[in-house]
């Protein structure tokens, strides 16, 4: 009778703990939705604490942050962003995982090794680079071009929301180029060992 009792309390218990779980509270949310809320938040947080946080720091007297004020904020930026994505975003993401083959799609790379940090850290820092050198100078040129005067961007920043926005969608750009790399690869190989 006790252990009848102690199995079912188990089970509620576990339903509770885990709720990502087959019959959990998180489950019938798609997988895809989840990973990439979770990305996108975290990209946001990242620039909301950076460009937000330290522009202070870097700023040259007055309002606005300089070119050598915001080189120093991306690295920041880039650096932060790589080691939470492997140390936190992807193992929440792997923990949502039920079959490990649907995380490939919206992870760049991660395993427990030490070199999983230093590619993330090196990816990030380089999609931060592009990210703010083309895509929010970009935008901001354009709206220039289109309204006069300076960019609404350029003058008034962007806001993390937006901003994890747009590092959500170049990353995700990146990511799927690289797994369709790896489909073709995978391809070419199957294709070889037929011949």
């Amino acid at each position: 009778m006790k252990k009848e009792e102690n199995k079912k309390t188990q089970e509620s218990l576990s339903k509770d703990i885990h709720p990502y779980k087959k019959d959990g509270i998180f489950a019938k949310i798609p997988f895809s939705i989840k990973a990439l809320f979770i990305k996108w938040w975290f990209y946001g947080c990242g620039f909301f604490f950076v460009f937000m946080g330290l522009a202070n720091v870097f700023s040259d007297g007055d309002s606005a942050v300089g070119p050598s004020g915001r080189f120093y904020l991306m690295i920041i930026l880039g650096l932060f962003n790589g080691v939470i994505s492997d140390i936190a975003v992807y193992h929440i993401i792997d923990l949502m995982d039920t079959d490990k083959r649907q995380r490939d799609i919206f992870v760049l790379f991660h395993n427990k090794k030490v070199y999983s940090l230093i590619i993330n850290v090196i990816y990030s820092l380089f999609i931060t680079f592009i990210i703010i050198y083309f895509v929010v100078e970009g935008i901001g040129d354009l709206f220039a071009a289109l309204f006069g005067g300076p960019g609404p961007l350029l003058k008034d920043g962007i806001g993390p929301i937006f901003a994890g926005l747009i590092f959500l969608v170049v990353d995700m750009l990146f990511i799927t180029i690289k797994n369709l790399i790896i489909l073709l690869v995978k391809k070419i190989k199957g294709e070889n060992k037929n011949v």
